[in-house]
């Protein structure tokens, strides 16, 4: 086989389409999709059911003007994707973003059950706060964190297999959150709330191990980091007392 050949056969191989099973086995893959289907289950139970809540807990505000004030929900996902992608470019912890977002996507949630009835005005803004926590571990895997993985592999077709699997297992909690929340509002919508915070318990615990990874990394770079300033500041106390 000459050069030419060799050649070829390597671009092949670089070019060619990786089997779903060889995506499942890149490392977070699993763990993001999983992710992924909890909050993306979260998402859209709100996007679909959020209005009906709000015209039904508050006896004076109609079904239209309630498809209104949602905007708020969406808005704060604009917002929470942004910061979510500004933060993952920034350390390079896309699990970690993901995590933090989570921590506070629980609360932000009982929050908005237990106040948002207070007024219009609170409804709107707790509204957008639980919009930033909630959409934006969504935005952040379903773009960045999908074409993150699939670059650790050399085929180049590997990153629409890998986006697919992730973006499909997320679509089934799409599926699922707005059905189960259908039936378990019959019960009480403070059913529903629990509901949705153990998914986004669930989505967290997902990703907890390749959170914990990037806090190692992060804890690496910074003491080397360190050990650099302090071995540079100790060369320039050497010099200026020689």
């Amino acid at each position: 086989m000459n050069k030419k050949q060799i050649q070829m056969s390597d671009e092949t191989a670089h070019n060619s389409a990786i089997s779903i099973i060889d995506a499942l086995k890149i490392s977070g893959v699993i763990e993001f999709s999983i992710c992924l289907f909890f909050a993306k289950l979260v998402s859209y139970t709100f996007l679909d059911w959020l209005p009906l809540y709000i015209s039904q807990t508050n006896p004076g505000i109609s079904s239209s003007q309630s498809a209104y004030m949602t905007i708020f929900f969406d808005l704060g996902g604009i917002v929470g994707g942004i910061s979510a992608g500004y933060l993952a470019d920034k350390t390079g912890a896309s699990a970690l973003s993901c995590i933090v977002m989570l921590i506070f996507a629980i609360p932000s949630l009982g929050i908005y059950y237990l106040f948002g009835n207070q007024s219009m005005a609170m409804n709107e803004a707790l509204q957008f706060i639980a919009g930033i926590f909630v959409n934006a571990p969504y935005a952040l895997i379903t773009t960045a964190v999908s074409a993150e993985l699939g670059s650790k592999v050399p085929s180049k077709s590997a990153m629409a297999t890998v986006s697919a699997i992730i973006d499909a297992t997320g679509s089934i909690g799409s599926a699922i959150g707005p059905s189960l929340a259908g039936v378990v509002s019959e019960i009480g919508w403070e059913y529903v709330f629990i509901v949705v915070m153990i998914a986004d318990l669930c989505a967290l615990l997902s990703i907890l191990r390749i959170g914990f990874n990037d806090c190692k990394r992060l804890i690496f770079i910074w003491r080397t980091k360190k050990s650099r300033n302090n071995s540079a500041n100790q060369e320039i106390i050497s010099v200026t007392t020689y």
